[in-house]
């Protein structure tokens, strides 16, 4: 699928039903998965605070809006479990109550299995990209 095509498939969700959703991607350096949460966020909810930016050097950004908190993780630079507890990434999702964003979830399965969602992002051209979704539960 392409961009629009997985933008439609979650603006098609209520912001108010992703509370508590974790949704983690997957994808190589560079193919857009700070991209892809800043037009999800900005298209699905209104009234954010500040704007969406990459979580690669404080590893988490959190986000309010009116309906929901959200959550972002970079988790590129984690290698250990001491340094992935460290990150609050396990609290964020045991809330219950907030949008978790996880980037590079494949770099910590027992992170991916706690995902509702997964977006593989493929690179196939400079400016192109094709999206799949795992939908886990």
């Amino acid at each position: 699928m392409d961009s629009k095509e997985l933008l439609d498939f979650f603006l098609e969700l209520k912001p108010s039903s992703l509370s508590g959703t974790v949704i983690g991607l997957v994808g190589v350096l560079g193919a857009g998965k700070t991209h892809l949460v800043k037009e999800l966020v900005r298209l699905q909810f209104e009234g954010l605070e500040t704007e969406v930016s990459s979580p690669t050097y404080t590893v988490c950004n959190i986000y309010k809006t009116e309906g929901i908190e959200i959550h972002h993780y970079d988790l590129y630079r984690i290698e250990t479990e001491e340094e992935l507890y460290d990150t609050g990434v396990l609290e964020s999702i045991e809330m219950g109550n907030v949008l978790v964003f996880i980037e590079w979830v494949d770099m910590h399965p027992e992170l991916a299995e706690t995902c509702d969602y997964i977006v593989n992002i493929e690179i196939t051209a400079k400016t192109q990209r094709i999206y799949s979704i795992d939908k886990r539960s």
